[in-house]
């Protein structure tokens, strides 16, 4: 695989992905906004994948979802490798 596919399918799935590790830690769209210092209205719109996050809100929903922004890369990788 092509790392533009990839990148592309990492970036389709960043928003289902998003939503539901956060529902798993229990932790509301409004409350990952807070503890990222972005808003709950951008959140939404990267679940359901109007927009995808810049790199600087990527890194800030990583450390929000209490993870290191290369984990949670990770996490996505694996989760489109399924």
């Amino acid at each position: 695989m092509s790392v533009v596919n990839n990148t592309k399918q990492i970036m389709d799935s960043f928003g289902g992905y998003l939503e539901a590790y956060r529902k798993q830690k229990n932790i509301s769209a409004y409350a990952l906004a807070q503890k990222s210092g972005i808003t709950d209205s951008a959140i939404r719109f990267y679940e359901k994948g109007e927009t995808y996050p810049s790199l600087n809100n990527f890194i800030k929903i990583a450390y929000g979802l209490n993870l290191k922004p290369s984990d949670f890369l990770q996490l996505l990788e694996e989760g489109i490798h399924k």
